[in-house]
């Protein structure tokens, strides 16, 4: 029996204004796997992930204001 194909997700790393300031292709056999995944690329501002036009999650710190 054939194996499925994985599914295509994009991780979106965000600036502090919640801005995209770069992109990855992410391949995962479903949201919870790709929530998974993701987690690994937080970074100090967070990350979004998408399966194609919807979001499935917005990972990592809120959005910093700018009197901290």
């Amino acid at each position: 029996m054939a194996e499925p194909n994985p599914s295509i997700y994009r991780v979106f790393r965000l600036d502090i204004e919640g801005r995209i300031t770069g992109s990855e292709i992410l391949e995962a056999e479903d949201d919870l796997d790709a929530l998974t995944r993701a987690q690994t690329k937080i970074d100090a501002f967070g990350i979004e992930l998408w399966d194609r036009d919807r979001l499935i999650a917005r990972l990592g710190p809120e959005k910093l204001s700018a009197t901290q």
